[in-house]
Parts: C-alpha cells; sequence; structure tokens
C-alpha cells in the first residue's frame, strides 16, 4: 500500500512541475507591443528633440525600436538636400540636425529668405512713401540697401544654384542659362 505522504508529495511536486511549465509559456507568449514606443521616438525626433528613452515608461524591450523609429526620422529630417528649402519657408533650423552640410545648405536657405524678405520689405516702404512723403524719412538709405539686396540675392541664389539647391527655373531671368537645355540625356 503506498504512503499516503509519498502521494501527497508526489502530487504536489508534479503541481508545482505544472505550474512552472505554465509560467514559462505563458513567459513566451507575452510579447512586448513596442510600436507605441517606436511612435514616440518618432514624434520626439518630428518635435527636434533628442532621442532620450531613458525618460519614458516604455519596457526596455523597447528601446531598440524607440531608437530605430527615432534615427530613421532623423535621417528624413536633416537631409542636406532637403535644408535649403526649408530654410527658404522661414523655417528654423533643427537642432537635431547637425551635420555640416546639412548647417551649410540650410544657412544658405535662411540668409537668402531673409534677404529677399528685406528688400521686399523695403520696397513696399518706398512705395508707401511715394504714396505719402511724410511716412518715409529713410528714402535715400533704403534706396542704397535695396540697391545692395539687388545684387547680393542674385550672388546667393546663382550659389545656391551652383550647389544644386535651386533649379533654373527658380532663379531671376538675369541668372537663367540662356542656353537651351540639354534634350539628349
Amino acid at each position: 500500500m503506498p504512503n499516503p505522504s509519498h502521494c501527497l508529495i508526489r502530487q504536489l511536486f508534479l503541481f508545482a512541475i505544472a505550474l512552472i511549465g505554465l509560467m514559462t509559456l505563458s513567459a513566451c507568449s507575452d510579447t512586448v507591443d513596442c510600436e507605441p514606443a517606436s511612435k514616440a521616438g518618432q514624434a520626439q525626433a518630428v518635435n527636434d528633440l533628442p532621442q532620450d528613452f531613458g525618460s519614458t515608461a516604455f519596457d526596455q524591450q523597447c528601446e531598440a525600436a524607440y531608437r530605430e523609429a527615432w534615427l530613421a526620422e532623423q535621417t528624413v529630417l536633416c537631409d542636406p538636400s532637403n535644408a535649403f528649402a526649408r530654410a527658404m519657408q522661414g523655417e528654423a533650423q533643427l537642432m537635431i540636425c547637425d551635420a555640416p552640410a546639412y548647417i551649410r545648405n540650410h544657412q544658405l536657405g535662411a540668409n537668402l529668405y531673409a534677404l529677399i524678405n528685406e528688400k521686399e520689405a523695403i520696397e513696399k516702404m518706398l512705395a508707401l512713401g511715394e504714396q505719402d512723403s511724410s511716412l518715409i524719412t529713410q528714402g535715400p538709405s533704403l534706396r542704397m540697401r535695396l540697391r545692395v539686396l539687388e545684387r547680393e540675392i542674385p550672388n546667393l541664389e546663382a550659389l545656391a544654384q551652383m550647389r544644386g539647391l535651386m533649379e533654373q527655373a527658380d532663379l531671376p531671368p538675369e541668372l537663367r542659362d540662356s542656353s537651351p537645355p540639354d534634350t539628349d540625356g
């Protein structure tokens, strides 16, 4: 006849093994959803903020997804070929974009953008001064600055075109190549 205490110990042992097996299986099936961490990394880059996984509440298993999403978005945002166009739309340089080519192209676009806006403002002031001379007291100095801008802007546009940042069609007529476009391919 079996000893009742051995049966009880055996049943407890089998129960413990079954419980450990179930816990192991449930741990294997509990995969962490890292999509929110990935989206947070992407949003961090879009908002011009540095990577900061440590301040998030995401599972450590999601750190790689977060960092990959941030780097992928940074690569798109910090493409040097887009820096000039962004600056010409008045956008500030992104702090997460520190590549020299990006900074150089953005600075050229920002300078050109500022000079074009200054020229337009001076032209408006001079036009108002022609209508009412009491509105403008700095007419001669504004005209002199306008002449300087009319020389500087084409120079910067030519530099941007030489760098491949502006198309011929974007340039003022006096800077466009007078030769017909190459159609041979």
